[in-house]
């Protein structure tokens, strides 16, 4: 894909479709890459791991703002 492509944010959905729906928590919400959750502390932590470890076999990269820690 390249950049302005209206098949990319449909691509990439797809992409991350499996990865963000094994997550399982009371706040789940993604907008193409930036994504919302929430629930208790270890649920968020574990559910987290998950995310990060998917998106990491996809060649993505997690990251969390500092004033989100």
């Amino acid at each position: 894909m390249q950049q302005w492509d209206p098949l990319g944010p449909a691509l990439f959905s797809l992409a991350i479709h499996g990865v963000t729906s094994e997550v399982k928590l009371d706040l789940n919400v993604w907008y193409l890459d930036d994504g919302c959750i929430g629930g208790d502390l270890q649920t968020m932590l574990s559910n987290a791991a998950i995310i990060r470890n998917g998106l990491s076999s996809a060649g993505l990269e997690l990251r969390i703002p500092r004033h989100y820690i």
